[in-house]
C-alpha cells in the first residue's frame, strides 16, 4: 500500500520521508486509463461487433498542447483507428481561445473555470499547487473531504507524513473544522 498511495521526498529536509496521499506518483493515473484508453477500446470492440471496422476519434487538445496531443495519439492510435485533433489542425485554437469561446457561450461554460485554469478529478495528483490552494480557498467541503481521505490513507499505510506539504497553509491547521 505504501508504494501505491505515497511517495518519499527526494530532496531537502523531507528527503526519505513518505508524503502521504500520492499527488506525484505516476505520469498517468488509473482514472485516465479507465476514462480514456479503456473506454475507447471497449467502444471499438462494441462497434466492431456491429460491423464497423474503421473509426475516427476527435480529441480536444488545443494548439498549445501539441506535445500532449502527439503523445496521446502515439499511445492510442492503432491500425483501425484514426485520431483527429481539430482544435490544432482545423481551428488553430489555443487553450485561451477555447476558454474565451466557452465563456461567450453560457450553455458550455463550467463555473469551475472561475477559479481553475483546468478541470478534472477534484483530487487529481497532477494538479498544480495553485489548484490545491483554490480548492482550499473556495471549496471547503471538498478540501475537508480530501484531507480526511489523505489522513485515512496515511493511517492505513502507516505513513509518518510531512507535517504540512502545502506552502499556502504555513502556520495553519490543515482542516477547516
Amino acid at each position: 500500500m505504501r508504494k501505491r498511495y505515497s511517495f518519499k521526498g527526494k530532496k531537502g529536509k523531507n528527503a526519505g520521508i513518505a508524503k502521504g496521499f500520492d499527488r506525484q506518483y505516476n505520469s498517468l493515473c488509473f482514472v485516465w486509463r479507465v476514462n480514456k484508453r479503456d473506454v475507447i477500446r471497449r467502444l471499438k470492440k462494441d462497434l466492431r461487433a456491429q460491423g464497423y471496422n474503421k473509426f475516427v476519434f476527435y480529441v480536444g487538445y488545443a494548439l498549445d498542447e501539441k506535445n500532449r496531443a502527439d503523445a496521446f495519439i502515439k499511445q492510442m492510435e492503432g491500425k483501425f483507428t484514426k485520431f483527429k485533433v481539430p482544435l490544432i489542425t482545423d481551428f488553430k485554437m489555443t487553450e485561451e481561445d477555447c476558454l474565451s469561446f466557452i465563456k461567450g457561450n453560457p450553455v458550455l461554460y463550467n463555473p469551475l473555470y472561475n477559479h481553475f485554469s483546468r478541470t478534472g478529478c477534484k483530487f487529481c495528483h497532477k494538479q498544480k499547487m495553485e489548484s490545491w490552494y483554490k480548492l482550499y480557498q473556495h471549496y471547503y467541503n471538498e478540501w475537508d473531504q480530501f484531507k480526511n481521505y489523505e489522513w485515512k490513507v496515511q493511517k492505513e499505510a502507516k505513513i509518518n507524513a510531512v507535517k504540512n506539504p502545502y506552502p499556502f497553509l504555513a502556520g495553519q491547521e490543515h482542516n477547516r473544522r
